[in-house]
């Protein structure tokens, strides 16, 4: 007997309820032999057809019904849903903005069209999503979570942190929300109270590793903490990994793996370049393990280079061992220690013979799987190592080498020829700024008469922080009108032309700038900076005595807040280093790309040598 619709499509239902696919399909082709133009067997035919993998099938099916019936909200979510999938952005938030008319009071959807403009970097259309998908149902902590990263991304700090604190009345120990807020307040420069946030994170089983590794990071910018405690630190979070050894076999070239979240824009890339630019494919064989979770056009920039690419970031701890053990790595190189997205896991299973710590994290990591640690004899004098787990290997000049990534602006005049008044400056992340430094910089302001300081932070785009720092200076008697907060520029070549502000730039301290130490001297711009006892703290003056200006390095507070007066007394000397620092850094050993990767793979030479 003929089976009436409603008995056909209860029939589909079910099997597609039980997970029976393949015969889902089957049975709504036979369906469809019958009722050509029935669009809720076409969209069952499609819902499965998506269940066995059989994307563009699908995809077919919702364009028929579109065709039948162009205003179809549930064919349009689909198809936005399958678009994203294939990466096809544009068409993602074209079906995704069609379907809204029946989605727009479906948490669930409203969240994901969230997610979409979010990962396309559209927060305010992205915020406007989250917002709605929380009003529908204010117990999505993960809407709330996301609303609250994409605040922290927009600059929107305080609003940020509102966004986590209601967050957390609902969740309290959603480690997500903690983690986050911590970060929130880490960037605000309230270190602090970020340490207090990720503790309790790091109470919980889940995330327990990440947040351990937050808490280390941000112990960096605290400036009375001892390198012993620090070093502890490090020691403790170690002790909670479980790790593992293994043996080389000789083999020319040698391979060499580089694991880093950070091959793409960010500071990391102009030391890093230099190394995989220059390498002698004669000795040494590189292999690029990616942890990029959003490439761009750095990420392909590095692809083309002669070397390997492995994307790991989707991959577990243990497959993304598996794949360098295929790869038979002699030598495994770490570019993040622990920052955000690090894989250490990864180094703590050893999955290479020999494994090394370099350049993206200033200290210890502390795992004792981690044989060597790359450095140079001023960022780590030898009395150091006792605060290293792993064994330094001193370049001969500095631990680093430079590559301007962009083409650099020229070199303006000396700002206080026409301002008549020193501008004292520097454009670190705000949670190198600590009271230490503005008291120290407001010091600075009150002997230098009418001088003026800018800070640069994609902080200062939240006008409470900017109050924060403006309430700062007045206290100590300096008129806003003296200090000028900048947030992140449109574009790589507006920050560098910032520069062209600045007659003196000051350092943070304890924890230094490296790239923006760099950028300024290539700006012309002379660094300030404090010299500290660990390695966080004596970055920037490794660099300054590889160019030839020791004379920019304090060894006190109060030396520090002299040598800026003096500094700033000498105009004369400041227009003259203004046209001629470009040069002394091209010249130093900061800047000899092919001398410092010929060192640096004769390190790699030897560690291998005496590995065996």
């Amino acid at each position: 007997m003929k089976k009436t619709l409603q008995q056909l499509n209860t029939i589909a239902v079910k099997l597609i309820k039980k997970g029976q696919y393949f015969e889902a399909i089957q049975y709504c082709n036979d369906a469809l032999q019958i009722y050509p133009n029935h669009i809720g067997f076409i969209s069952l035919l499609g819902e499965s057809l998506i269940s066995c993998g059989k994307t563009e099938k699908a995809q077919n099916c919702f364009f028929r019904i579109i065709h039948l019936q162009a205003d179809n909200c549930y064919a349009h979510a689909q198809l936005s849903k399958i678009f994203w999938a294939q990466e096809c952005f544009d068409l993602a938030i074209h079906h995704g903005i069609l379907a809204l008319p029946e989605y727009q009071t479906n948490a669930d959807y409203l969240y994901y069209l969230g997610f979409v403009f979010q990962r396309l970097k559209l927060y305010k259309e992205a915020i406007k999503y989250y917002e709605q998908s929380i009003r529908i149902n204010p117990d999505n902590a993960l809407a709330w979570n996301k609303l609250g990263m994409v605040q922290l991304l927009s600059g929107n700090l305080t609003r940020a942190e509102k966004v986590y604190r209601e967050a957390l009345t609902r969740h309290p120990q959603w480690p997500s929300l903690l983690m986050n807020l911590g970060r929130c307040l880490d960037e605000q420069g309230l270190n602090h109270q970020a340490l207090e946030y990720y503790s309790k994170v790091a109470g919980l089983t889940q995330q327990e590793s990440l947040a351990r590794s937050n808490m280390l990071f941000s112990l960096h910018y605290q400036p009375y903490l001892t390198r012993d405690y620090l070093f502890r630190a490090h020691k403790t979070w170690s002790n909670r990994v479980n790790e593992t050894r293994q043996s080389i076999q000789a083999q020319n070239p040698i391979r060499v793996g580089y694991v880093s979240t950070d091959f793409r824009i960010h500071p990391l890339s102009a030391f890093f370049y230099p190394i995989v630019k220059h390498h002698n494919p004669e000795k040494v064989e590189i292999y690029c393990y990616s942890n990029v979770l959003d490439p761009d056009a750095m990420t392909q920039k590095i692809q083309q280079l002669p070397i390997k690419w492995r994307d790991i970031s989707k991959q577990t701890d243990q497959a993304a061992y598996n794949t360098i053990q295929q790869d038979n790595i002699h030598i495994l190189v770490d570019l993040g220690g622990h920052t955000e997205n690090n894989r250490l896991s990864i180094f703590a299973m050893k999955a290479s013979p020999i494994q090394i710590s370099y350049l993206g994290y200033p200290g210890t990591t502390g795992l004792s799987t981690i044989d060597y640690r790359i450095t140079d004899y001023r960022a780590d004098p030898p009395e150091n190592k006792a605060y290293y787990t792993e064994k330094l290997l001193y370049m001969p000049n500095c631990f680093l080498c430079y590559h301007t990534m962009s083409n650099f602006p020229s070199v303006n005049r000396l700002p206080a020829l026409d301002n008549k008044y020193i501008t004292f400056g520097t454009f670190n992340r705000l949670p190198k700024i600590n009271i230490l430094l503005l008291e120290m910089w407001g010091n600075i302001l009150q002997k230098v008469s009418n001088s003026h300081l800018v800070l640069k932070a994609i902080a200062f785009q939240d006008k409470i922080v900017k109050e924060r720092i403006y309430s700062f200076f007045n206290i100590m008697g300096i008129h806003k009108d003296r200090i000028h907060l900048l947030d992140l520029a449109l574009s790589i070549r507006e920050h560098l032309q910032s520069y062209h502000k600045l007659d003196i730039a000051l350092d943070t301290y304890p924890y230094n700038g490296t790239t923006t130490t760099c950028e300024a001297l290539m700006m012309g711009v002379p660094v300030l900076t404090l010299e500290g006892k660990a390695h966080v703290s004596r970055v920037s003056s490794s660099i300054l005595h590889n160019i030839g200006l020791k004379e920019c390095v304090a060894q006190s507070s109060e030396d520090y807040i002299q040598k800026a007066v003096q500094m700033a007394q000498n105009v004369k000397m400041l227009a003259l280093l203004r046209q001629n620092l470009r040069n002394m850094f091209k010249v130093s050993p900061l800047y000899q790309w092919q001398d410092f990767v010929d060192a640096l793979e004769a390190q790699y030479q030897w560690v291998v040598k005496n590995h065996l």
